[in-house]
């Protein structure tokens, strides 16, 4: 029991409110509590027992050994009475603990200050009585500082204070004290965490350069996670709780401000250099294009398009690379779009406008070329791209009058190109196929009529065929052919009708009329079909004459089908008619004859016509496809070309060198088809099993080379590249071992390198590289034996040490 006495020298005035005390020395009473570890579950020793493993937990002791104590002073003063009533007042001082309250490197002496009191206080008399008695539970520490709890003693009238008792003093916690030391020490679990978060950070800015703008977006990200953990550790809440001006163990200060000023700088390198990266994927791309790296460089160029579209440099890069490599087309094509959608200015305007016109020039040269083989309608394909690239561009840079001159002589060329085959037509007297072909030469003109001005040689030429439809009519009728005849004076008057710009016959209506008049009652055979139908004439009896009729209207029908070319039609019109024929012995009518041999020979004839269009279609198709590259496609059509010439033998083609030519591709398809194999067998390949695609993909190399298939403007990858750009660690390590086994060191060891730097440990492919090592020391043996393994190992691995374990493997199968 804590006892005061207080005399009358003792008291001292008050006023009400402790600040506004007239203060006397108090009566300070001495106290001290340990707390400790209890085994007895109470909430008040849930909560000692949970701060005690915290800190055993810190200093490496166990709990039921860990304990500190509390120490103060407990001041108590009353003052004079006012109005019968002694206001007094209680205050703690000096409080502090000892013993174990440290936390690793850290105090908890303010943070273990118990927040909670209660005691008894009794005031007596100078008879011993209590005058005076009051608990007070629960009293609150933690509101400020140095807390006071005042009170106002009602005692008897002329009752004077003698002696005070204070009892059952004793100091505890709430929850709220234990929320306050959980936050406490998660923020000291910060500040532990914060030396490794630091030191992560420092890690990834290791190395980081921003002038590769291969590594800029990966080395960007890694900036970005550095700054992250940084910023954790500056805005962690240990701040607030550790001063670390006073007490910093861990020197988390210290590393803070030698790694800020890294992650700025770096911040403003990267920002920067993102603001520019097309720029750094342009000038890296020059590098390797200076190197002799087209490819590499190529795909630097691409690059740079993917961050800024608009990078007129690199489309100028990437264009001349086509060029340069044939691809007139996609280099034209890209010209048209930076031209007339980037607009560019300065000194890229004028590399724009050289650059195309050089790869314009290149299509006026190709398109000469064609026009004096006679190739027109390949020179009007290639022309139809360049007008189709004008026609973007011409608001902005006009092409050459060039352009023009080459579709007028292109068109002029494919006009006279069909007047030449009707000129063969009329050679052959296969008029109906020359009228066929100068019609078509006609609407090609009306079609052209702003690069073909007029129709005079197809009217020159067409002049020519009904001068000949004439002189046959009479040359028929001095036979007594009259059928032909007939026919002939009519394909001359129906031409004639049609064109009357044409000079024909004044009285070829009468000669036809007499022709056809005289056909009707002729029973004469013609010599021809006596050869050919060497059945004696028969009369027609009357009877009959009505199915004469009808043939010969079926027949007449058939002939225009042909002429339409409903040929499936004809053809059943000329079995029907054949049947007839045989049914009704009407093949002694010489008329009926004629007109059926007449009209075999005119479907024949328009067959093979349209056979050949088919074959001209397909041709054309072949050279469109070699311009794109497609020459599997290419083999296809001409297989379709050959199987038209063999189901269709009694027809004569007219080819030229087109067959020849495109036969010559064969060597390309089969190329396309050894890496489409190549392909397939890389698709189909299992876990780590991609033998089959090595060996085609090499048989496709050696095809390569052996054929020298550059030649067809085709490019090739080597497998060792392909491996390499595929960014595949598991196809790395197989192609690894498959060169290693196949005697190619040099590859191997590449591939190896590759491997590095996507960052594999050399521990986790240690028996790679010692399969490698063996394999390189078998072949290196062979042909340097008396250079020292160990020297030589190292001189091929560049004396790196990741390679140690293929240095090891080396010098022991030497």
């Amino acid at each position: 029991m804590l006892r005061i006495y207080i005399t009358r020298a003792t008291l001292f005035i008050m006023l009400w409110g402790f600040s506004a005390f007239t203060l006397y020395p108090a009566k300070v009473i001495p106290f001290e509590q340990s707390f400790s570890f209890n085994p007895y579950e109470t909430e008040q020793s849930r909560i000692v027992n949970s701060f005690l493993q915290h800190i055993a937990e810190g200093s490496g002791k166990l709990r039921v050994f860990t304990r500190y104590t509390l120490r103060g002073e407990m001041q108590v003063s009353i003052g004079e009475p006012q109005n019968g009533s002694y206001p007094g007042a209680v205050r703690f001082t000096d409080m502090q603990l000892r013993g174990d309250v440290n936390y690793k490197d850290f105090s908890l002496e303010k943070i273990l200050l118990p927040n909670l009191a209660s005691w008894k206080l009794e005031i007596k008399d100078e008879q011993g009585r209590t005058v005076y008695s009051r608990i007070f539970p629960d009293m609150q520490l933690d509101k400020e500082e140095m807390p006071v709890f005042f009170f106002e003693a009602d005692l008897p009238r002329n009752t004077t204070p003698y002696e005070v008792v204070v009892s059952n003093l004793e100091f505890y916690y709430n929850g709220g004290a234990f929320q306050k030391l959980e936050a406490f020490f998660g923020a000291l679990q910060g500040y532990y965490l914060a030396g490794t978060k630091l030191a992560k950070a420092g890690e990834l800015i290791d190395g980081i350069e921003v002038l590769d703008p291969s590594s800029l977006i990966l080395d960007e990200f890694r900036l970005c996670e550095a700054e992250e953990l940084f910023n954790r550790v500056r805005f962690a809440s240990f701040h607030d709780w550790i001063d670390l001006g006073r007490n910093d163990p861990d020197s988390i200060q210290f590393y803070s401000d030698r790694l800020e000023p890294l992650l700025v700088e770096l911040r403003q390198g990267f920002n920067l250099a993102m603001a520019r990266i097309d720029e750094l994927f342009y000038r890296k791309g020059l590098q390797l294009l200076d190197s002799g790296d087209t490819g590499q460089g190529r795909d630097e160029f691409l690059s740079a398009l993917v961050y800024n579209p608009l990078h007129v440099p690199s489309h100028l890069a990437l264009a001349n690379i086509d060029f340069q490599m044939g691809k007139k087309l996609e280099a034209l094509t890209r010209m048209g779009k930076v031209i007339a959608t980037m607009f560019p200015s300065g000194e890229w305007r004028e590399k724009s406008f050289a650059l195309a016109d050089s790869v314009q020039e290149a299509f006026y040269k190709s398109s000469q070329e064609l026009i004096a083989e006679g190739r027109f309608n390949e020179s009007l394909g290639l022309l139809t791209q360049v007008r189709d690239y004008c026609h973007l561009t011409e608001p902005f840079y006009p092409c050459s009058p060039t352009l023009d001159e080459l579709f007028t002589e292109s068109h002029l060329g494919m006009f006279r190109s069909f007047l030449t085959v009707a000129r063969r037509a009329l050679h052959n007297d296969n008029l109906s196929f020359g009228v066929t072909y100068i019609i078509s030469a006609m609407d090609y003109q009306e079609e052209y009529c702003n690069f073909i001005p007029d129709k005079r040689e197809a009217m020159t030429q067409l002049q020519k065929i009904v001068n000949r439809y004439q002189e046959k009519g009479v040359m028929f009728m001095s036979l007594k052919d009259y059928e032909r005849a007939a026919q002939n004076y009519a394909s001359a008057r129906g031409l004639c009708r049609e064109y009357p710009e044409l000079t024909c016959f004044d009285i070829l209506d009468e000669l036809y009329a007499e022709a056809f008049e005289l056909e009707e009652h002729s029973q004469v055979i013609s010599l021809e079909l006596m050869i050919r139908e060497p059945h004696p004439e028969k009369g027609i009896p009357s009877d009959m004459q009505q199915i004469r009729k009808e043939v010969l209207d079926m027949l007449s029908e058939g002939h225009l089908k042909t002429w339409a070319g409903e040929l499936e039609i004809a053809r059943e019109i000329l079995t029907r008619v054949a049947s007839l024929s045989l049914q009704y012995q009407l093949r002694a009518d010489s008329l009926v004859n004629a007109r059926i041999l007449s009209l075999s020979e005119g479907i024949l004839e328009k067959e093979c016509e349209l056979v050949q269009r088919k074959i001209n279609s397909l041709t054309n198709k072949a050279f469109t496809e070699v311009e794109q590259q497609n020459f599997q496609k290419t083999r296809e059509l001409l297989s379709g070309i050959n199987h038209l010439k063999s189901s269709h033998s009694r027809c004569s083609f007219e080819l030229n060198n087109s067959l020849s030519r495109i036969e010559s591709y064969e060597p390309a398809a089969k190329y396309q088809d050894l890496m489409e194999n190549a392909r397939r067998a890389y698709f189909q390949a299992g876990s780590g099993d991609f033998e089959s695609f090595f060996e085609s993909y090499e048989s496709a190399s050696r095809f390569f080379e052996k054929n020298s298939i550059n030649r067809f403007g085709l490019e090739h990858t080597t497998l060792q590249d392909f491996v390499k750009n595929a960014a595949h660690n598991e196809l790395v390590m197989a192609a690894t071992r498959y060169f290693a086994g196949k005697g190619n060191p040099h590859a191997a060891i590449s591939l190896l390198l590759n491997l590095k730097k996507q960052g594999v440990d050399a521990k986790d492919i240690r028996s790679l590289q010692e399969f490698a090592g063996t394999r390189a020391a078998i072949y290196f043996k062979e042909i340097s034996p008396e250079k020292k393994p160990r020297d030589l190992a190292r001189e091929i691995t560049a004396n790196d040490p990741w390679f140690r374990h293929f240095v090891n493997a080396f010098v022991r199968n030497w």
